[in-house]
């Protein structure tokens, strides 16, 4: 369980429980493979060097098939009613970070609290994102369930891409952007 802190119909500020979500470690191919994947936080571990998720030998079907599949996709008119944020969220790893209510349907929707953990340590770590005032991030899934994600400065020039070999965010992915410490959906700019 995660505490949050919601506005209720009153106007007051409350206190409530929300189930706190987490990954699959697991997933079919294809080809019918079952993959596994051994994660520490938000990074899938190497094994060996360059190879990260691990099939399955046995030769039977996973035993997780029936409860294995993609995330279904976001509803985009759903996204579209998020515009002009009531509340705001505190990252927990970079406390400086805020997020919409808009984003945080996406990570609870999708999975993708991992998403909004590689844009907040980025706003630390990588110096060419830190210089940016705005920026709009994308992170576009393919097929195969792997996917890029990059940080544009909103002119069409990239300043940061990193590849994800592997990725259960619903395709084709999505857009967010980055601007004054807080992390928006397009319709909430």
């Amino acid at each position: 369980m995660r505490r949050i802190w919601r506005t209720d119909e009153t106007g007051e500020r409350v206190l409530v429980d929300r189930v706190k979500r987490t990954r699959p470690w697991y997933w079919m191919s294809g080809a019918g493979g079952c993959y596994f994947s051994v994660w520490y936080g938000s990074k899938m571990l190497e094994l060996k060097p360059g190879i990260t998720p691990f099939r399955s030998t046995s030769g039977k079907s996973c035993p997780m098939e029936s409860s294995m599949s993609k995330r279904p996709a976001l509803d985009r008119l759903m996204l579209a009613q998020f515009t002009d944020s009531q509340n705001f969220y505190r990252h927990g790893l970079v406390r400086e970070v805020l997020y919409t209510e808009g984003v945080e349907y996406v990570g609870d929707n999708a999975g993708a609290y991992w998403l909004l953990d590689e844009i907040a340590l980025a706003q630390r770590h990588i110096i060419p994102v830190k210089r940016e005032d705005f920026q709009v991030w994308d992170l576009k899934v393919h097929v195969a369930q792997a996917g890029v994600l990059t940080c544009g400065d909103g002119n069409g020039r990239e300043v940061y891409s990193k590849p994800m070999p592997f990725t259960d965010f619903p395709e084709p992915g999505i857009r967010l952007y980055y601007l004054d410490w807080v992390i928006h959906l397009p319709s909430e700019y």
